[in-house]
């Protein structure tokens, strides 16, 4: 038996074909578009949320901040760029025993998730006493390779056992080629902080862009970080020391 469409359902048909096409072009594009813009990568944290079973922190007005600006990625000129960040915590409590807040880590992640620092992690001590503190980018470490972002992370270790209770934050960063007109948030930050009371309005400024509030601690001493005597710490393997990082997905390289 042969069957023969009206001119009719012939024309329905055929548009409907041609309907279909055009959606999954435009599904397509925008598709390569969402990649293209980099949907799908984690976004960055400056501040740390609360987190259940978080330790003492002497400063309860503020979390711990990184000191970057809204931009993602950061861009910056150096190869081992240094980044700053507000540590409300204290290696002391206020009754004075010593079972504070001692030590943080620092993670370097190409887009790739794999680690760009020679032992996964940096472990750095933390001063007696919340404020700024600044952290340097080891010039033995792999320099940052220009035009390629990396994901960064500083966690505080408040419970060795609980990765919930360990406060962090994050963010991406860009090395860019020297003369770049773009904004260099962090060379901004870095020449300041080699004299912040000499340029005290131009720190004090800086301070109000990242939050307004921590413009009155613009005169604070900004603490260097020291790492361990070995520099760094390989994760343990029952992956319970440290916080794990979640799974992420990357748009296309």
């Amino acid at each position: 038996m042969t069957f023969t469409l009206s001119p009719f359902y012939h024309k329905l048909l055929t548009g409907t074909l041609v309907a279909l096409l055009s959606s999954m072009m435009v599904l397509t594009f925008i598709s390569k578009d969402a990649q293209a813009q980099g949907f799908g990568k984690p976004p960055g944290s400056t501040k740390s949320g609360g987190v259940r079973g978080e330790c003492f922190a002497a400063d309860r007005e503020r979390p711990l901040m990184a000191l970057v600006d809204s931009s993602e990625p950061v861009l910056t000129t150096q190869t081992h760029p240094t980044f700053l960040f507000y540590l409300p915590y204290s290696s002391q409590t206020q009754e004075g025993q010593n079972d504070g807040v001692t030590t943080a880590e620092f993670e370097l992640l190409d887009e790739q998730e794999n680690s760009v620092l020679k032992h996964q992690k940096i472990v750095v001590f933390l001063p007696e006493n919340p404020g700024f503190v600044k952290l340097a980018l080891p010039p033995t470490e792999t320099e940052l390779e220009p035009d390629k972002e990396y994901f960064w992370i500083f966690r505080i270790i408040c419970d060795t056992n609980d990765n919930t209770a360990n406060p962090s934050v994050s963010g991406w960063i860009k090395r860019v080629s020297v003369g770049s007109r773009e904004s260099l948030w962090l060379d901004r930050l870095d020449q300041l902080i080699q004299s912040p009371t000499s340029r005290l309005e131009q720190w004090r400024q800086l301070l109000v862009e990242v939050d307004p509030e921590l413009q009155n601690l613009a005169q604070t001493p900004i603490v260097e970080l020291e790492p361990e005597a070995s520099g760094t710490r390989i994760q343990e393997d029952n992956g319970c020391y440290y916080n794990q990082l979640p799974t992420r997905t990357y748009g296309a390289q």
